[in-house]
């Protein structure tokens, strides 16, 4: 055997375990997510209110705001982003007590801890798993995450044909702690990764910071994802209120995962095809229809298959937000741009959706939080067509994403 077949072996033996480590990783560590819908159920249990909930949940979403960049700038500027999630997880040892807290200001000191630690894992994952495997295979990899979350609710859908609300709760604290350890112990085997060598520069970064698409959008993709907060968080809530069966939060996770999975797979075209803000500005639209629905009907075969839409209102949103990105900021600069998006979107969008769902869900009660969050869809229509106007009047929907 040459010297020359030797290396090829290696270098596919190498990218094999790449391909491993990271899919479980991501299958893990989603997987757990959902698992994550019950916890706020779990800490109703323990007698925390909807508003300290929401609280508890909104300084997470602070503290992984505040994290984020930092990890993120530490990732661009010294190309460790392997050791970093290792790091991470290793400083989140302390959120697997979880199972046995029953104060509340322990429980928040908990989750702020994860959200410095492994509630950042996953952007600095992506920015290795788009390093090591290209962004042609991220989609893929990506996609066995979203089956982790898919097989996380069916388990939970079957699981309430036999159990309560309030059981599946109480489990679902202990599968959160056991899926997080599988992902950490997943994150362990990553092999070894140089040090990138580009790093970003000043100029790309006031670039980014200054680009006027990202700041009049931003700010809208947050208003959006805090319209997701209720689906996200209080969905076992929303099914007890209206008196579904135990099966109803899973299987309709279970419908949205799987229309999620298709449109990642295959609505890139479509987004490409009509530009980034004019499927946002369908996105938009699809999400007010969808939380009015859910407000208001009562079947709960039909709340399920409604969960349909969920692959264009999540999916689409990804693919645009990520399409947009893609267009506007200089390639040196990727990995803090998207801790930028997930400070904002994600980060401040969802301690403010947490924070107000919290009260309004003490106040009014979960089937409420729906037709609220439809109401702000609505509201967040007029601004997104009109920029979307703009937009395309400027051409840039026609860049590739590959420029």
């Amino acid at each position: 055997m040459t010297h020359f077949t030797t290396r090829i072996n290696w270098r596919r033996g190498l990218k094999r375990r790449w391909l491993v480590t990271l899919s479980l990783f991501y299958f893990f560590q989603l997987a757990s997510a959902f698992a994550g819908t019950y916890l706020p159920r779990y800490l109703g249990l323990l007698g925390m209110s909807g508003t300290a909930i929401g609280l508890a949940f909104g300084l997470q979403a602070v503290a992984r705001s505040v994290a984020m960049p930092l990890w993120s700038y530490a990732s661009d500027r010294f190309g460790i982003s392997v050791r970093l999630v290792q790091v991470q997880f290793l400083l989140a040892v302390p959120y697997l007590a979880l199972p046995f807290a029953a104060n509340g200001t322990v429980i928040t000191a908990l989750l702020v801890l994860s959200g410095i630690s492994i509630g950042c894992a996953i952007p600095v994952t992506d920015v290795v798993t788009i390093r090591e495997l290209s962004g042609q295979a991220f989609g893929r990899i990506r996609s066995v995450g979203s089956v982790g979350f898919g097989v996380s609710a069916a388990c939970f859908a079957y699981l309430g044909l036999t159990h309560s609300h309030t059981e599946l709760a109480k489990l679902s604290v202990w599968v959160i702690v056991g899926l997080l350890v599988l992902a950490g112990v997943s994150a362990s085997f990553f092999p070894r990764s140089p040090a990138s060598l580009a790093t970003a520069g000043r100029e790309e970064l006031s670039k980014m910071l200054t680009n006027r698409w990202l700041v009049v959008l931003m700010p809208l993709w947050a208003l959006h994802w805090a319209s997701q907060v209720p689906y996200n968080m209080y969905l076992v809530y929303f099914a007890e209120s209206r008196g579904f069966a135990a099966w109803m939060p899973g299987a309709s996770v279970v419908v949205a995962i799987l229309a999620e999975v298709l449109f990642l797979a295959f609505g890139s075209r479509i987004v490409e095809r009509l530009g980034p803000l004019l499927s946002f500005v369908l996105v938009v639209g699809a999400t007010a229809a969808r939380w009015f629905l859910m407000a208001y009907v009562e079947d709960p075969f039909i709340v399920v298959a409604l969960q349909l839409v969920h692959g264009l209102t999540f999916g689409g949103f990804m693919l645009s937000m990520m399409s947009v990105l893609n267009r506007e900021v200089p390639s040196g600069v990727r990995a803090t741009a998207q801790a930028v998006l997930y400070v904002v979107v994600f980060g401040l969008g969802g301690a403010l959706g947490q924070f107000v769902s919290g009260r309004l869900l003490d106040t009014f009660g979960a089937v409420s939080l729906f037709e609220t969050v439809a109401w702000l869809e609505v509201c967040l229509f007029v601004p997104t067509a009109v920029i979307s106007l703009y937009y395309r009047r400027a051409g840039r929907h026609r860049m590739s994403v590959l420029s």
